[in-house]
């Protein structure tokens, strides 16, 4: 049976140890976080900041980084101690925010969130 019988985890925005330094095996000479390389992906391909794709996918832009209002306006479940160091980091300033982190922070216990579901 297996994999057709076996409940899947709940979905969240932690990432496990071994995805941000042993994704490619133990014998890679220096350690990768595959996180960090999925930033930098972004930035390399021109994607946009988080706020600017949420627009486009006309999804109401966040005006702050505020724990209340990112919960009210993607509907996430993020602990405030994560969003507290998200605004602190980008000055509470949403534009500064990189897509993959914002869209992977709106992820709740049915799935993804408005903008990786859009």
């Amino acid at each position: 049976m297996g994999l057709s019988s076996q409940s899947t985890e709940r979905e969240d925005n932690i990432v496990v140890k071994d995805l941000r330094g042993r994704v490619f095996g133990p014998l890679e000479f220096s350690r990768r976080d595959l996180m960090a390389v999925n930033i930098q992906r972004g930035r390399d391909h021109g994607l946009p900041d988080y706020n600017t794709a949420r627009r486009h996918f006309g999804l109401e832009p966040l005006t702050s980084l505020d724990p209340r209002e990112f919960r009210e306006k993607t509907g996430a479940e993020v602990e405030d101690g994560v969003l507290k160091k998200l605004q602190s980091l980008h000055q509470d300033d949403p534009s500064q925010v990189d897509i993959w982190v914002g869209g992977l922070l709106e992820t709740h216990d049915s799935g993804p969130g408005d903008l990786f579901s859009r």
